[in-house]
This record gives C-alpha cells, structure tokens and sequence, in this order.
C-alpha cells in the first residue's frame, strides 16, 4: 500500500467541492480519475500533492511520499533549455553534474526527445513540451506518480507510445500512479482501478477494479457504469 485517501469535505468559500472521496493506491497500481469538466479532479491531485492543505478528512502515505506532479500545462522554464529543465530538480537536490545529465538524458531517450536536448521549449510543439514535462517528472524517481492529463496534445502515435511507457514505468519502479483523464479509452488502456467522480460536489459514485480483461471488455464495463450514473 502507498496511500489512503480520505477527504471529508473541500470547499472553495462557501462552495462545497469535494465530499466522500475514498480511495486507496497499491504498488505498480495505476488509478484513473474520470468525471465532469469542473468536478475537481485536479483539486483532488492538488490535495494529494500538498499544494492545497485546508481540507477536512486525512492523506496516509504509507510509504515515504516521493511525489511527482505533472501538471496539465507543461510549466517548462523558457529560459532553460531541454536538457537544463528536465535535470533541473536534480540540481536543486543536489545530485551530482555528470550523474544529472546521465539520469536527464536517458528519460529524453525514453520519451524519444534526446535529439531536440540543446532547444527551448518555444521551439518545440505542444505535444512535445508535455512528453519534456512528464521526462522532468518521472526522472525524480518518485513513489507516486499524479498526473494531470498527461497525454493530452499528443498525437496518435505519441500517445500509444507513452500509454505504454508509463504502464511500464509504473510497473517496473513498483510504484503508484493517479491520473486524471476525460480519454474513457485511455482510462481504460492504463488503469487498474477507475474511479468515477459526479459533480456538485465531486463524490466517489463507483469504483471499477480491471485485472486481465481485454481492451474491449474494459470499455464496455467503463460505458455502462457511466450510463448506468447518468440514469
């Protein structure tokens, strides 16, 4: 286990937000959050990252929290170049200069941009600056993975390259992933556990635990959970 998520109640003035949203995250688990723009998936990511403390209800980490947030924009520093951002939190934590770049470049190979290492983010597409982001995230080595629309601007083949890469990712480092995604088809390629959140304010309305079942089958379940809350 990694983390237990409990959170009573959040709000925003006198806007509740989030009430009753209970999970837990395992070791080489992926849990997707799906539901209505708005209902506070990224508030929940927020949550969990510290970012936002004034919550009533409790996070247990159950393990030393190593956390790496990839937010939805790439919030890449336009003065640095490629290889500088993603080895920029080895930096600050005081990994050595020869050991940054080696750990910087080989996360550039594995998201297929060590090529473009010596450009800007200004000269790079959208998609591009999000597989740089996520680089930047995942070479930290953390033990929980939050991930706010991670695929979101890649093109076609990117994506299903990257899907892969952090099933693999999260598999072999044995550690926990949250990602929040409108993609039912990405949620049901990644996750090992789907929670669907209603809105107004966002609750746990049904949790879907998949194991070996086939791509289809997982859609299909996904689909006619989601029907069946619409009704």
């Amino acid at each position: 286990m990694i983390l237990t998520v409990n959170i009573k109640n959040k709000s925003f003035l006198d806007n509740h937000v989030l009430q009753g949203i209970d999970f837990d995250v395992q070791e080489k688990e992926i849990v997707c959050l799906i539901g209505p723009s708005g209902c506070g998936k990224s508030t929940i990511l927020n949550i969990l990252g510290k970012l936002d403390n004034d919550f009533e209800g409790k996070i247990d980490f159950h393990v030393e929290a190593k956390i790496g947030y990839m937010f939805q924009t790439d919030n890449l520093f336009p003065w640095k170049n490629i290889l500088e951002n993603v080895r920029y939190g080895l930096d600050i934590s005081g990994v050595s200069n020869i050991e940054a770049e080696k750990m910087a470049i080989q996360l550039l190979k594995e998201v297929q941009l060590d090529k473009e290492r010596d450009k800007y983010p200004h000269e790079l597409s959208g998609g591009m600056r999000q597989r740089i982001s996520l680089a930047r995230t995942m070479v930290m080595k953390p033990n929980l993975l939050l991930l706010d629309e991670p695929l979101a601007h890649l093109d076609m083949i990117s994506k299903k390259y990257l899907t892969q890469y952090i099933r693999d990712f999260v598999t072999d480092a044995n550690i926990g992933a949250i990602i929040v995604t409108h993609s039912l088809e990405e949620a049901a390629f990644l996750a090992d556990k789907i929670i669907i959140l209603n809105s107004n304010p966002a609750r746990v309305v049904e949790q879907i635990e998949f194991k070996e079942e086939p791509f289809e089958v997982r859609v299909k379940t996904l689909l006619d959970a989601i029907e069946t809350e619409i009704r």
